[in-house]
């Protein structure tokens, strides 16, 4: 396995698990039918998980093969990241998309907020899970 599709594992666990805090933060805090207003400590507590969880998983990474850390990206991988990119980038720009038009329908700002966020998490867990997924396809 190399370096770089064991960077994507680190990411798209450190998303999964942080989303999956954060989804459970906001679901927890709905009031009564309507949607809580983004909270900034919530979204500081978020990053700094999120940050934390990707450095120490790239630490244990990078000490158990450090050849792989400090090698050169191939042109596989860097085939493989950047298709994994455009197509995060489509599931970002329909998700936007999909959230804009909920807000003409409903007016709901905090909605829009969350729902542009969502877009983004899903985005880059589709990102990594899509690289690791072509990392793993035989090369014919």
């Amino acid at each position: 396995m190399s370096f770089k599709e064991k960077s994507a594992w680190v990411m798209l666990i450190s998303l999964l698990v942080t989303g999956i805090l954060f989804s459970r933060a906001v679901l927890t805090n709905i009031e009564m039918g309507s949607i809580i207003a983004p909270s900034v400590p919530l979204f500081i507590g978020f990053t700094i998980v999120l940050t934390l969880l990707s450095i120490v998983g790239h630490i244990v990474i990078a000490a158990l093969s450090p050849k792989d850390a400090n090698g050169k990206t191939d042109e596989r991988e860097s085939r493989v990241i950047e298709k994994a990119g455009n197509t995060s980038g489509v599931i970002f720009d329909v998700g936007v998309v999909a959230a804009l038009l909920l807000y003409l329908l409903i007016g709901n700002g905090d909605a829009l907020f969350y729902l542009v966020f969502s877009s983004l998490l899903l985005a880059s867990i589709a990102e990594y899970a899509i690289q690791i997924y072509l990392f793993r396809r035989p090369m014919f």
